[in-house]
């Protein structure tokens, strides 16, 4: 029987279509029933450079990269330099031409001349998708369905060429008689419902903005954002909104805080850098207690940084961005499913407590392919709360848009409702909305902004512990570090399955795994995803039962831990921190955890 997962990886020069050729063949495994997760890289430069797109296809959900590699798909010699140290001792290599590496499966697969066949060498990247779709064992019909539901936009030739492309890459190993790395038709996949897609955390979130009732949303492109914005432009006419690209990122804060004083649902979206122009108006939507909506997709930093790399290093910035104080809400999904209910929760919490909520996602959420099943069971009904009606206002003698009430919370009114005016300052004021310098007024007004927090706290759903309740490893993470960590849970689990009918002895460890086995050890993670206001009650309870505890972070310094630290006064001591922009490899995890269960 063949593998039950393997990771394909495509590698080329920008332009060669590199993700779109993966993501190809990804769908087309993907509606056959295999379980997939793609990520790309790719360097911050106009034109050029080394681009890849890896794809893990399993028979049971993952949602996580590995950095091993079954399949490589080399588009030219950048790619064996860059990658080949990646793939298995049984892997396979397609190449344009012989190799000098002996010890490793090589298939020399004629791209260029093929792909003049078919039509055209830009069709290269099709051909060897080809040849890649017959190593997983995958129908050429199938994947000849994806490729027309790609093309068949593009005109009756653009189709064909791609069409015959792959199917020139598949007989060509076909008529060879090339061993598979593994076949499909031996993993019992299950039929796929028109409900189930595959989709990106941008993608994702964008969808939730529409379900959520957003009719503004205002953003400057800055990577690895934008796609919200394309997705969001795409669909406005249809869906009723405006999409504005403004000239910067200070403007566009300041039109989806204009919006909402209008009354509609209004965000806008940035990565770091634009987030950094933005935190003067983070003040200006907080103290006139205007709901906002600001997604914050992060990238290494400072400064530029790594533009098109991952990290998660804004979470004290976010959480602490603009001067002054004021409360405000900070959630952070750990995946695409996760991507889509939570910015739904974000218009609703936004629009309940009149305050900003800053949506955090990374590059690696916002561009990697994750599984959605059944993705419209996430969409939520909207309900528009907080305003006050014409006829309330009209039995006021005075409207105060500040009032003090018991919540904090006050009616709001939008501009054009009759017999009344609403004042909306930056400045501290009194109920009226007034500039006031009065010592008891500012107090009155900061109190009244800071009582909507114990009922925030009531109302955000506690972090969510995976595993059973008692362990010898308790990991902690937040956003997306879920999928890695989870995914190194279920291969441990299974390692240690396969060999619970040894004794149990202290067998020397091959790679940690087998003395996990025998010894029966077991692994639990807390994943915070609503990380403002702290949910201190219940991280504390779950650390203070912890036997060891491991936080898995994508910075340098631990931010999650110091905000442990300071808000329950528990030091967790190791910790695992990755700060090169990439995300968490699977083995990287399995190796950590590993480590702590056998000191």
């Amino acid at each position: 029987m063949g593998k039950r997962e393997v990771a394909i990886k495509i590698g080329g020069e920008a332009g060669f279509g590199i993700k779109a050729a993966g993501l190809i063949l990804g769908k087309a495994l993907f509606q056959s029933g295999a379980e997939i997760f793609g990520y790309s890289e790719y360097p911050s430069l106009i034109r050029g450079g080394h681009n890849t797109y890896q794809m893990n296809v399993a028979n049971e959900p993952i949602s996580s990269t590995t950095k091993r590699v079954d399949i490589l798909i080399a588009l030219d010699k950048k790619t064996i330099e860059a990658d080949m140290k990646y793939l298995t001792d049984d892997g396979a290599v397609i190449f344009d031409g012989a190799l000098e590496q002996r010890d490793k499966r090589l298939i020399n697969l004629p791209l260029m001349e093929l792909s003049k066949k078919a039509g055209g060498v830009i069709a290269r990247n099709m051909v060897a998708l080809g040849a890649g779709a017959y190593l997983v064992g995958l129908e050429l019909s199938k994947l000849e369905e994806q490729v027309e539901k790609n093309f068949k936009n593009k005109g009756a030739e653009v189709l064909t060429m791609n069409r015959q492309a792959v199917e020139l890459g598949y007989n060509f190993l076909k008529d060879k008689k090339v061993k598979k790395e593994t076949d499909l038709a031996e993993w019992s996949l299950k039929s796929r419902n028109k409900s189930d897609i595959i989709a990106t955390a941008n993608e994702a979130t964008a969808e939730g903005m529409i379900w959520a009732g957003c009719k503004f949303y205002a953003a400057y492109p800055m990577t690895p954002a934008t796609s919200i914005m394309h997705i969001l432009a795409e669909r406005q006419r249809e869906e009723g909104l405006v999409v504005h690209q403004t000239e910067d990122e200070i403007s566009a804060i300041g039109a989806a805080i204009g919006a909402s004083v209008a009354g509609v649902r209004a965000a806008t979206g940035t990565s770091g850098g634009g987030f950094s122009l933005m935190v003067e108006h983070l003040g200006l939507a907080a103290i006139t207690e205007t709901p906002l909506v600001v997604v914050e997709s992060q990238r290494t930093g400072p400064a530029t940084g790594l533009p098109t790399w991952t990290e998660q290093s804004d979470l004290k910035f976010i959480i602490n961005a603009s001067h002054g104080e004021f409360p405000r809400m900070v959630i952070a999904p750990g995946d695409a499913k996760e991507a889509a209910e939570m910015i739904q929760q974000a218009f609703s919490w936004a629009e309940e407590w009149q305050v900003p909520v800053i949506f955090i996602l990374d590059k690696y959420l916002s561009e990697s392919d994750f599984v959605w099943l059944d993705w419209e069971s996430k969409k939520m009904a909207v309900k528009r709360v907080g305003f006050i009606s014409d006829k309330e206002l009209e039995n006021l003698d005075n409207y105060k848009r500040y009032e003090i009430t018991g919540s904090g919370v006050s009616k709001r009114a939008v501009p054009g409702q009759k017999g009344r005016v609403g004042v909306i300052n930056s400045d501290d004021h009194d109920e009226y909305g007034f500039s006031t310098d009065e010592s008891e007024e500012r107090i009155k007004m900061m109190d009244k902004r800071f009582s909507k927090v114990k009922n925030m706290e009531a109302e955000l759903p506690e972090p969510k512990l995976y595993g059973p309740e008692s362990a010898e490893v308790t990991i902690v993470g937040w956003g997306s570090v879920k999928g890695p960590i989870l995914d190194a849970m279920q291969e441990i689990r299974k390692s240690r399955n396969q060999v619970r009918q040894l004794p149990d002895l202290d067998i020397p460890s091959s790679g940690g795994r087998i003395a996990l086995g025998a010894k029966n050890s077991k692994v639990n993670f807390l994943h915070l995803n609503y990380l403002w206001p702290f949910p201190g009650r219940r991280v504390k309870a779950v650390l203070e039962k912890a036997k060891k505890v491991l936080l898995v972070e994508n910075n340098k310094t631990g931010q999650l831990g110091d905000l442990i630290r300071e808000q329950t006064g528990i030091e967790i001591k190791n910790r695992f921190l990755k700060y090169d922009g990439r995300p968490f490899f699977r083995e990287e995890i399995v190796e950590k955890i590993n480590s702590l269960i056998i000191q």
